[in-house]
């Protein structure tokens, strides 16, 4: 009985040690996750400027209002998606609780 407490003593150092590495990895990675995320979000923005700047340059400027209300609509849903995973990587939530028996 003494080896088994001994044993889940043991295990259970292990996890918490294995947990604590987990967390300081998680927040040596965040400067470079969240850099990589600022970076795809400036180039979804500029990407969609290039884009809308050569659909105006081959229709000779006439674009109706409805495609420049849609390219915002998309460019903005685009960015609060990538805000939304960012934050959600960032900031998980926390997992709910075992019930003990």
């Amino acid at each position: 009985m003494r080896d088994l407490r001994q044993r889940f003593t043991r295990h259970q150092k292990t996890m918490q040690s294995a947990e604590i590495n987990r967390l300081h990895q998680q927040n040596e990675m965040r400067p470079k996750f969240f850099k990589l995320a600022a970076a795809l979000a400036w180039s979804v923005i500029i990407g969609n400027f290039i884009l809308v700047g050569w659909y105006a340059w081959h229709a000779k400027a006439a674009i109706e209002p409805y495609v420049i209300v849609a390219w915002i609509s998309s460019t903005v849903v685009e960015i609060l998606g990538i805000i939304y995973i960012i934050a959600q990587y960032l900031f998980p939530g926390v997992p709910p609780k075992r019930k003990k028996k």
